[in-house]
């Protein structure tokens, strides 16, 4: 059943956010469609909760998004339980490394348990865009593929606006 739509397309990010997850075309796509689609930074809400390294905080005031993107600390697991619950699309990044296409990371299968559409970032012929697709959860794109993250951030607007699921979860897979 689909959750009931609330007043703001929060994206949600938990954890920390090294240097190696540092995405540009990310935060570009996210202030190109802020331009490109009415209402579109109005009703959008970025959050990321956890330990993030300041390049990124400043990259994020530099290009004028911190109105649309908040950074707090760590919370506990339940509200962080509660916060991925009630997000529409929730964000995975695989840091660069030289392990990242054999990486699972455990907030992967968190992401994935929840039923919500997941934003990856990282490798897409890795182990963690394996689960997305098996799963049909959410989509992974290089860390650099501006034009590809736009696209996944378009659809998941246009269907919430809509009040349609994100993404088609199948939830045998999930189980599995």
């Amino acid at each position: 059943a689909r959750k009931e739509k609330g007043s703001h397309f929060k994206i949600c990010y938990l954890g920390t956010m090294k240097v190696n997850q540092f995405s540009a075309a990310l935060f570009d796509g996210i202030n190109e469609l802020c331009q490109e689609i009415p209402g579109f930074r109005d009703k959008l809400q970025v959050e990321f909760y956890g330990t993030t390294v300041l390049s990124t905080q400043d990259y994020i005031k530099e290009i004028g998004l911190d109105d649309v993107i908040s950074i707090h600390e760590f919370v506990p697991r339940k509200e962080a339980v509660d916060l991925l619950l009630n997000s529409e699309a929730l964000l995975l990044i695989i840091g660069k490394s030289s392990s990242e296409k054999k990486l699972y990371s455990t907030k992967l299968f968190e992401y994935v348990s929840t039923g919500n559409a997941v934003l990856g970032l990282g490798p897409v012929d890795g182990v963690a865009a394996d689960v997305l697709q098996h799963t049909k959860a959410g989509k992974m794109h290089d860390r650099a593929d501006k034009q590809g993250i736009k696209e996944t951030l378009r659809s998941y607007f246009e269907k919430w606006e809509r009040g349609e699921e994100l993404e088609l979860a199948d939830k045998v897979a999930i189980e599995e």
